[in-house]
């Protein structure tokens, strides 16, 4: 009965798996020269909130014909230049050929990880934008 009731606190005392960045969402909308509309979807995941997706496009239907998407952790900033979405990452993403975005041209610069960390100092100089997870208290 002792080692139950320990057990039992010890349980509905560990933090909920809720409680992490699991299901976070956070979208953007950037705006083009042209006034076509972009969306920038971010969702974390995992208990841990170590795991996201990416998902850039047009429309709000996320589908292979209107959006692409980037995987993992990877930095990820971004700024609008007339009708080109110029986006610097770590990691580039493949981007389907019958992808229909309006005009909005999309130009990925690869930055190894010294270079991000540059860029992540310099962000508000540059006029670049990031979809930041706010913490969870």
């Amino acid at each position: 009965m002792r080692h139950t009731l320990i057990l039992a606190i010890l349980i509905f005392s560990i933090p909920s798996c809720n409680s992490g960045l699991d299901g976070t969402v956070i979208e953007e909308k950037v705006t083009s020269s042209s006034g076509h509309t972009l969306n920038i979807r971010r969702e974390v995941y995992g208990l841990t909130g170590s795991n996201d997706k990416i998902y850039v496009g047009i429309g709000d239907q996320i589908d292979s014909s209107s959006y692409f998407m980037f995987y993992g952790s990877a930095g990820f900033y971004y700024k609008m230049v007339n009708d080109t979405i110029k986006i610097y990452t770590t990691k580039t993403s493949h981007i389907p050929q019958n992808l229909n975005l309006k005009g909005i041209v999309v130009d990925q610069i690869s930055l190894n990880y010294k270079e991000m960390m540059e860029l992540k100092k310099n962000q508000s100089i540059l006029g670049l934008k990031s979809l930041e997870v706010p913490l969870k208290e």
